[in-house]
């Protein structure tokens, strides 16, 4: 089977399993696609503060919200096809997503920003789509899974973690997760796909007490010092539990 965790930090993370061992992994790098919609954006904002404010019922920057609309389609029927086409060479037979919640709230952004995220999540959903009818098109079953605490349980003891840039200041994407309790640190996205496969099998934690100790815990990131994730520690924790 394969295990696929649409990221902050990475357009698509896939796992492959045979049992409870990982036999591949894929990383859809994001940040480049993520460059040209924010200069999209930008200039369509621009654009649209240059040329003033639309008359009532009419969509300014109709061919440039048409591009984009277009790149962000073929963006997602790309990495859809890469996805099914690692699940078949790994021998899958089944594909686990997430079912995506609603796209949380947008507070303190401004213009580009706030539309950055509702394409993200709009493009969330494409993939989501194209994965299905691509997968059922070579015989491939995709399911679905609530993906609530995927990305913050740590994979190998269970305990409540959290993403964290190692910017100084701790700005800067949250690339990695450390759980507090046990020390284990790794790729935070990889992480959310790893704890797919336990809520396949039926063995991820309970969420009362994550749900606990997230109320309890501030929202506050920290940097820590570099280290560095060996491929042990990833098979330790995904043969974990």
């Amino acid at each position: 089977m394969t295990t696929v965790d649409l990221g902050e930090n990475n357009l698509a993370v896939a796992v492959a399993w045979r049992g409870r061992k990982v036999i591949g992994t894929l990383f859809v790098r994001g940040r480049a696609h993520e460059g040209r919609r924010l200069r999209r954006l930008s200039a369509i904002r621009w654009r649209q503060m240059a040329s003033g404010k639309p008359a009532r019922g009419v969509r300014s920057n109709r061919r440039r919200w048409a591009r984009l609309a277009q790149a962000e389609e073929d963006a997602a029927r790309q990495i859809a096809r890469r996805i099914v086409r690692f699940a078949k060479t790994h021998g899958s037979r089944v594909i686990v997503l997430e079912a995506l919640n609603r796209m949380p709230q947008a507070q303190r952004m401004g213009w580009t920003r706030r539309q950055n995220l509702r394409r993200s999540w709009w493009m969330r959903g494409r993939i989501l789509s194209f994965t299905r009818a691509m997968a059922l098109w070579e015989g491939i079953l995709v399911v679905r899974r609530d993906p609530a605490f995927t990305s913050k349980a740590c994979p190998h003891c269970g305990a409540y973690g959290e993403r964290f840039s190692r910017r100084t200041g701790g700005r800067g994407p949250r690339h990695t997760f450390r759980c507090p309790a046990c020390g284990w640190e790794g790729n935070a996205d990889l992480v959310g796909a790893i704890n797919l496969k336990k809520k396949w099998d039926r063995t991820f934690p309970p969420l009362g007490p994550l749900m606990a100790v997230a109320k309890a815990t501030k929202n506050d990131t920290k940097t820590a010092p570099a280290r560095v994730e060996d491929k042990g520690a990833v098979e330790g924790a995904a043969n974990a539990g």
